[in-house]
């Protein structure tokens, strides 16, 4: 199972995300947060499998946020989701430790195979103990063509 955190200050499409999620038998959300804040708390508190971050959120900002994630545990894996498609923010958000990138003018289909496959191919964590096949983790693997929010949050 693939345990899912959903951060987007965008209420309507928050509930929309954790509806497709939801439909899916391998995924799991188990969380859904609107700010920045929130998004580090609960993946610090519950140790998802994905972190599926917006980069344009209030409390710090999604880059804040993605900071925040990677300090506390630098093998999250954050999945960015944002309505921009400016590859320099696209490149820095994956420089700065996003596993992936998807754009939220993409389908479903592509966010559901970027989450699998960041969770698939996730580098085993030291000192993790893996107790099924594609446990926790995340994934080196890009989300192909779209980008990330401009400016700092």
């Amino acid at each position: 199972m693939i345990r899912v955190v959903v951060a987007d200050d965008h209420e309507i499409l928050r509930w929309g995300l954790v509806e497709t999620l939801a439909r899916e038998p391998d995924l799991v959300v188990v969380a859904e947060v609107g700010d920045a804040e929130a998004a580090v708390v609960a993946s610090d508190r519950l140790q998802p499998d994905v972190i599926l971050l917006d980069l344009s959120m209030p409390g710090g900002g999604g880059w804040a946020a993605l900071a925040g994630v990677l300090m506390s545990r630098p093998a999250a894996c954050v999945v960015i989701l944002s309505a921009t498609d400016d590859p320099s923010t696209v490149e820095a958000a994956l420089a700065h430790g996003a596993r992936a990138h998807v754009s939220k003018s993409e389908g479903p289909e592509r966010l559901l195979q970027v989450l699998r496959t960041v969770v698939a191919e996730a580098p085993p964590v030291p000192g993790a103990v893996v107790t099924s096949p594609g446990g926790a983790g995340g994934a080196q693997a890009t989300g192909g063509a779209g980008s990330g929010d401009a400016g700092a949050g």
